[in-house]
């Protein structure tokens, strides 16, 4: 809205509405032109003259054609229907389903603060609790006029919960949007859960180019919440000034800061694969969170049902489920066969099952020559592991794996040498003397 005679882009601002009644607005003596705005339906613009006080009712009317230009926002399951497509009760077995016609966003709604944050994610769901599906939605893709921080001018609006439960944002497959590296606070991300629990975040590719998920329990209302079968890819941000985007070169697949969470059959690509961090991240101090980051080892035909969607399948197409694909899997700071934990960035717990399209095989490396009790270690595949007793375990794929026996006082170490792993366990001895 804007006093003058038409609308004018460029100096509009936007009316909240409230969650039932009339909105009523206090504005200065003028002319107004308003334009009301609602995806799937036609938009509406009114003009009004210069008067004390006025009345204006608009009735807006359903049009598919017009598909997904606005963000789609509810503070209330009577305003999430007004969102979703018709014929949704917003049950278990009858969900609301978000419309998803693709449209073009009106570039009303590709706006930041001085911050250089967005004003508006493309889904924004507040304290709603009936069950609906954020499924297959078109792109929030937006283009500002200029950022002036060396930052891209195109980027994707997200989706954030708000003390909300029962959503299931499924299969879609463009999630993404970058934040500014030098005013985001809290990590925001491509999908932001905050004090939102039984929510299902599920089979969608995530083109990470700051953050992918991140899942907060900032006063005990969080948690609970499902995380399966997404695919999380490193993305840069093409832009002026190359870390103007945050985290850009180092994105992030998921940040944990709640606890009950389940975390399995997904494929961490990112330089940055999962955080669980212990700290309140709200009110600052330690909180123990945990997770699980895998289950059972069990048939990938077992289906877990989570909102009424049948969770079932390997990501990497195995015969069984357990834990995530992580990208850095096998390296020195997550060796194969050990619990994974990103390098120690998952504090509490870890997962017990990383997924592999390798075959692992048991190598048992023991020493011969040292007196009980000495102290001595070995690397292989980066890993170090040091002992007093007489072998230490590795899991390796097939290949030829160097060994790298460790210096012990007062003995001379066997020279480093190489194994070959080839289809079955393997034992092998360090003497030294």
């Amino acid at each position: 809205m804007r006093a003058g005679a038409s609308f004018n882009d460029a100096t509009a601002a936007w009316g909240p509405t409230p969650t039932t009644g009339p909105a009523v607005y206090w504005l200065s003596p003028g002319s107004y032109s308003f334009k009301f705005l609602l995806s799937d339906y036609t938009p509406v613009s009114v003009h009004i003259p210069d008067h004390h006080s006025v009345t204006v009712t608009v009735s807006m009317v359903w049009n598919t054609n017009e598909g997904v230009y606005t963000p789609l926002w509810a503070q209330s399951n009577s305003q999430l229907a007004a969102i979703s497509q018709p014929g949704g009760m917003g049950t278990y077995t009858n969900p609301y389903y978000l419309v998803n016609n693709g449209g073009t966003i009106d570039p009303l709604f590709a706006s930041f603060n001085d911050y250089l944050f967005p004003v508006f994610p493309g889904v924004y769901l507040i304290g709603t609790s009936a069950y609906v599906n954020v499924y297959d939605m078109p792109s929030f893709g937006v283009t500002y006029p200029s950022t002036g921080f060396g930052s891209a001018v195109y980027n994707q609006l997200n989706i954030e919960l708000y003390r909300a439960s029962h959503v299931s944002i499924v299969s879609n497959p463009d999630l993404s949007g970058w934040f500014y590296n030098a005013a985001s606070f809290g990590e925001p991300a491509a999908v932001y859960l905050w004090d939102s629990s039984h929510n299902l975040i599920a089979g969608n590719t995530f083109y990470v180019e700051s953050n992918g998920i991140n899942v907060v329990d900032a006063t005990g209302l969080g948690g609970y919440n499902t995380i399966w079968g997404n695919v999380f890819y490193p993305t840069a941000v093409v832009e002026p000034n190359p870390g103007a985007a945050l985290n850009a070169g180092n994105t992030v697949g998921l940040w944990v800061w709640e606890s009950h969470d389940v975390v399995y059959n997904n494929a961490f690509l990112t330089p940055n694969t999962a955080f669980l961090l212990p700290e309140n991240f709200y009110v600052g101090g330690f909180a123990p969170w945990t997770a699980a980051w895998n289950v059972h080892y069990q048939p990938s035909t077992d289906v877990k049902v989570v909102n009424g969607w049948h969770l079932s399948g390997s990501i990497l197409g195995l015969s069984y489920e357990g834990g995530n694909d992580w990208g850095n899997y096998g390296t020195a700071a997550n060796p194969y066969g050990l619990t994974y934990r990103n390098g120690g960035e998952i504090w509490t717990g870890g997962d017990l099952l990383p997924l592999t399209t390798l075959t692992l095989y048991h190598v048992w490396v023991r020493e011969m020559g040292l007196a009980s009790g000495t102290s001595w270690s070995v690397t292989i595949n980066g890993y170090t592991q040091t002992t007093t007793g007489i072998g230490v375990s590795y899991w390796l794929p097939d290949g030829a794996w160097g060994v790298f026996p460790g210096a012990v006082s007062g003995y001379t170490s066997p020279a480093s040498s190489a194994i070959l792993v080839n289809g079955a366990n393997l034992h092998t001895t360090l003497v030294y003397t």
